[in-house]
């Protein structure tokens, strides 16, 4: 379980310590890899359940 927590996190963790403003560039990609998998249907439903009071 620790195991696959390094492995996910060890390209933003390089990024990070090789890049000037590394961590920017991180966070831009986890969040650019995370929203990157959320297809057409899942985004209408987000929709919808923003539109509910």
């Amino acid at each position: 379980m620790l195991w696959r927590l390094v492995q996910k996190l060890s390209p933003y963790l390089l990024l990070e310590l090789l890049l000037p403003g590394g961590t920017v560039i991180a966070t831009l990609l986890y969040l650019y890899r995370s929203r990157k998998g959320i297809g057409p249907a899942d985004r209408n439903r987000l929709k919808e359940a923003r539109n509910v009071p």
